[in-house]
């Protein structure tokens, strides 16, 4: 063995070459991880070959050493272009491979072929260094073929550093960095520049390379997801769109989204639960579907007074690595309004606004179901306008219209906000309520009662008023019978208390006993 003075220098890149390779060793099942492996290696291959050919004494030995490094040597630049297209999502057509693949064969059977040949002459042996002396093939195929292929992957990424978001671009500036670096140091060797005749430092500066690589590894978290979101997530998109990975991470976000999450460096490499505005990380935390492999959903949610339907698209990268998401919002919002004004339309009675016989029908036993499991008191009261058929035929049926609409007010009015208030059918009207026991009904039907005999109406110049009767039925104060808590027993039960108010005289109110 032979040593030569600065040799450490080229041990501490293999070390730290190899160290990058065991720490990013679990992620050789992505296809990014596959190319950056592929590139630590081809570098480590280089730099440990290099290491024994300084170190060798006899020049057989040494050449058998150089042939090696060259496999690293060929492959860097492969694995070099392979990670860039990966990482921004292109691709090259297989005839662009064909003759990458067949230049990388061609060049390393003339590196093993006995020389002198077209990559080599008659390598010499000069105070231990060698002269190599390249021929052809080195300076006019492999060297502009390496460089070319460099060349395109530094133009990728630095189309990228333009085009991405803050986040990205320290990390892909690092890797230009890591790129340059080497490149540079054996352009300069090749043309006879460098400190110690013969001997390429270019090997020797991996070790800052790998350390860049490092460095955007596991600070930015360079190979947690490939950062395709540039092409997934289209910047001119009008939908709101945004990718996480399998930690409900944020991993980026298009324009769109920025203007209703808020602006990007609160949000990119943020949780999702960490965005707490308008709930907006709970609302589509909801729709993220973890245990799937693949699935795609839509749902409706809030984010402030906009509506959005939240399209979760998930897809699996491994079992290692989990699950990724791509979600977009699309704004709903008139839709939504649209939709739901015409629902609650169709919820209303037309004439006084309150609601319809099916929607009256819904909520109350609604209502009858929280009676009966938290055991709460339940009043239903019904009323209808005494003598309305003769308001319609003295004033006509605008002054029975103008009653029902009277009615409608005062009874809105005088329940509380929590309570139903429908209409039966004529001029029938329900009220159900919640925590309302006997007594608190009767005072309830005293206060509308009194209320509707003390309004004024006029039809055609003619004044007139009205009053109304009442019916009261109450459960919920120590009955246990399920039965009694449906709609149709309760309705038979304040149909007949509200008859014999109509019997005892009219303008009344009646509680239903049995």
């Amino acid at each position: 063995m032979h040593y030569i003075p600065g040799l450490w220098i080229f041990i501490l890149s293999a070390f730290i070459l190899l160290l990058i390779m065991l720490f990013s060793w679990t992620k050789w099942r992505m296809p990014i991880g596959k190319a950056f492996l592929l590139l630590i290696a081809s570098a480590f291959i280089w730099v440990v070959a290099f290491i024994l050919e300084l170190t060798a004494i006899t020049l057989p030995m040494k050449l058998l050493f150089a042939r090696i490094q060259f496999i690293g040597i060929i492959f860097i630049p492969i694995a070099w272009i392979y990670l860039a297209l990966i990482f921004s999502s292109r691709t090259l057509s297989p005839l662009v491979w064909i003759f990458v693949y067949a230049v990388a064969a061609i060049s390393l059977v003339f590196v093993f072929i006995p020389f002198p040949n077209l990559f080599w002459g008659n390598p010499t042996l000069t105070n231990a260094i060698i002269n190599y002396d390249y021929g052809f093939w080195f300076y006019f195929v492999l060297e502009p073929f390496v460089y070319i292929l460099l060349i395109y992957s530094l133009f990728i990424f630095a189309q990228m550093f333009v085009r991405s978001s803050n986040i990205y671009r320290n990390q892909i500036l690092l890797i230009i960095m890591g790129t340059l670096l080497p490149a540079l140091v054996n352009l300069l060797y090749v043309f006879g520049i460098t400190p110690v005749e013969n001997i390429n430092y270019s090997t020797a500066t991996l070790s800052i390379t790998g350390m860049l690589f490092g460095w955007a590894l596991f600070r930015y978290k360079f190979l947690d997801l490939i950062p395709m979101a540039r092409d997934i997530l289209v910047e001119t998109m009008a939908d709101p769109a945004m990718l996480l990975d399998n930690n409900h991470r944020i991993v980026d976000v298009n324009p769109a989204a920025k203007k209703i999450l808020g602006d990007e460096k609160e949000i990119v490499g943020h949780f999702l639960g960490e965005l707490t505005k308008n709930n907006v990380g709970t609302n589509i935390a909801l729709h993220l579907h973890p245990s799937l492999d693949s699935k795609s959903s839509k749902d409706l949610i809030t984010i402030g007074t906009h509506f959005y339907d939240c399209a979760v698209t998930t897809f699996s990268r491994g079992q290692e690595m989990g699950n990724a998401y791509i979600i977009i919002l699309h704004d709903v919002t008139e839709r939504e309004l649209l939709y739901r004004q015409i629902e609650e339309i169709s919820r209303r009675d037309p004439l006084t606004g309150v609601f319809n016989r099916g929607e009256l029908e819904k909520r109350v036993n609604q209502m009858c179901r929280t009676s009966y499991s938290h055991n709460i008191p339940l009043t239903l009261i019904m009323l209808d306008i005494d003598f309305f058929k003769e308001i319609n035929d003295t004033y006509g049926h605008d002054a029975g219209d103008q009653a029902l609409e009277m009615l409608a007010k005062i009874l809105f009015k005088t329940v509380q906000p929590a309570d139903v208030v429908g209409r039966f059918g004529g001029d029938e009207f329900i009220i159900s309520a919640l925590h309302c026991d006997s007594t608190m009904a009767s005072v309830l039907a005293e206060s509308i009662r009194t209320s509707v005999a003390m309004c004024q109406l006029h039809a055609d110049g003619n004044l007139f008023s009205m009053q109304v009767s009442l019916g009261i039925v109450t459960v919920g104060e120590g009955n246990t019978i399920k039965q009694l808590y449906e709609w149709n027993s309760l309705l038979v039960k304040v149909d007949k208390a509200l008859y014999k108010a109509k019997q005892q005289g009219k303008n009344q109110f009646v509680v239903f006993s049995p």
